[in-house]
């Protein structure tokens, strides 16, 4: 069909138009989107290069020998604009509507999985920030934060660890299910106590690591260690249990925050060597 009408209707349309071939070349254009939209490679290649080809003929042979051409009046003229304009004007907007409908569609589809996309980066990187038993964040999102925040030159930041005291006793007697629930538990009332001026996240087992800023005096921070102790201790929960919470403050015990581990451990298994339920 295409071969058809680049090489015998084009041409034809060409000759009768006489020398005012102006809706041939608007025919030749409309023919070229067609062309684009129906074939693709080597096929569209095929096809717009033979239009030019007959095109580029027929232009030659209208300039060298007009007498080939048809003569035509100007009523004749003015009666062909009249049926060729609307069929142009409608064509193309046809043609045209169908490539802005399929360009929407596509840029729909393209949206839909630039959001999916968007959704499933959110999942990735709240399994990779988070605890999955808890919602808090874990500990890999904890030691990276503490290496992107800058050191203060001031007293008040403290990096604690808090570990449930006994928990191995808990799941062997009550059973792995109680001591998620009291993992939970401590997970919520920690973040809650600590609020904004800190970070919470689960280290690993039974043991909570809390890094916390904006703290300007030891007192304080022992006084926020004991009010977690006091809340976990008056627990309505079973079995009853408590935990041991170990803190090391910036720059006392570390040159900077990350260093701020070590000291905040030892401290936390020194409150267990001491008697457990309690801030050393």
């Amino acid at each position: 069909l295409f071969v058809g009408v680049i090489s015998v209707v084009l041409p034809l349309g060409f000759l009768s138009s006489g020398i005012h071939n102006t809706f041939t070349m608007a025919y030749t254009f409309l023919i070229i989107i067609a062309a684009c939209y129906f074939f693709s490679g080597f096929s569209r290649i095929f096809f717009i290069a033979g239009e030019v080809v007959v095109m580029t003929f027929m232009i030659s042979l209208a300039y060298f020998h007009p007498r080939y051409f048809t003569e035509v009046d100007a009523f004749t003229q003015y009666k062909d604009s009249l049926f060729q304009i609307p069929l142009t004007f409608i064509a193309g907007a046809l043609m045209i509507s169908v490539f802005s409908n399929a360009y929407r569609s596509e840029q729909k589809q393209l949206n839909e999985y630039a959001e999916l996309l968007d959704e499933k980066n959110h999942m990735l990187e709240k399994l990779t920030t988070t605890d999955e038993l808890t919602g808090i964040y874990n500990r890999r999102y904890v030691l990276n934060h503490l290496k992107t925040l800058p050191q203060a030159d001031a007293t008040g930041t403290y990096l604690g660890m808090i570990d449930v005291d006994n928990f191995k006793y808990v799941n062997d007697t009550y059973g792995h299910a109680v001591g998620d629930l009291i993992i939970q538990l401590v997970a919520t009332k920690v973040t809650h106590m600590v609020g904004k001026h800190g970070i919470v996240g689960r280290y690993g087992g039974d043991e909570f690591i809390v890094f916390m800023t904006n703290t300007e005096l030891a007192a304080a921070d022992e006084a926020k260690g004991a009010e977690i102790l006091d809340i976990l201790a008056k627990s309505e929960t079973t079995p009853h249990f408590t935990v041991s919470i170990g803190a090391a403050a910036y720059p006392a015990a570390g040159n900077d925050y990350e260093s701020l581990y070590l000291p905040a451990d030892n401290a936390m298994y020194a409150s267990k060597k001491s008697g457990k339920n309690r801030i050393y």
